[in-house]
C-alpha cells in the first residue's frame, strides 16, 4: 500500500480518537480545511505548526525572514544541525519542508519575503504581499 494513503488513514484514526474520547462536538472538516498562517518559524511558530498538524489542520503557511542559526536546532523542533551550516538556510522554507517530512499530506508554503530590518520604505512594500497571504487564509477577514 502507498505509505502517503497509510499516513493518510493513521492520521484521520487518530483524529477520530481524539474527537470519540476528548471531544465529541469536534467538526474534524472543518478543522482539516482550516489555513493556517504562522508569522514566526522560530521557538512557538515551530511548536504551534507541530500541534496545529497533530489537531487535523493541513493547510499552514510560515513567514519569517530569518535563517536558521546553531542556536535554533535545539530549542525548534523542526530545525537541523545541517540548517545552519553555509549562514543557515532559509527558517520558514526549512520549517515547511520539515513539516512536510513529518506528514506529506500537509500543504505547507512558505513564501520569500524579505524584510530588512529598520526600512520603513521596504516592508511598506511588502504589505500587499502579506494581505494576500491573510486573505487566503482568512477569507472574510476584512483587512481594510
Amino acid at each position: 500500500m502507498d505509505p502517503a494513503r497509510l499516513a493518510d488513514t493513521a492520521v484521520d484514526l487518530n483524529l477520530k480518537l481524539m474527537r470519540w474520547r476528548l471531544l465529541p462536538d469536534l467538526q474534524l472538516e472543518k478543522v482539516q480545511n482550516t489555513r493556517c498562517l504562522l508569522l514566526g518559524a522560530g521557538t512557538l511558530g515551530c511548536y504551534v505548526a507541530r500541534s496545529l498538524l497533530g489537531w487535523g489542520v493541513r493547510n499552514i503557511t510560515f513567514v519569517d525572514n530569518a535563517k536558521v542559526s546553531f542556536s535554533n536546532p535545539v530549542r525548534q523542533p523542526l530545525f537541523e544541525f545541517e540548517d545552519c551550516l553555509e549562514g543557515g538556510k532559509d527558517k520558514a522554507q526549512t520549517a515547511a519542508a520539515s513539516l512536510r517530512k513529518v506528514y506529506p499530506g500537509v500543504v505547507c508554503t512558505a513564501p520569500v519575503i524579505q524584510i530588512e530590518r529598520r526600512c520603513l520604505v521596504t516592508v511598506k512594500k511588502k504589505i500587499p504581499c502579506l494581505r494576500s497571504l491573510m486573505r487566503a487564509c482568512f477569507p472574510l477577514l476584512s483587512l481594510e
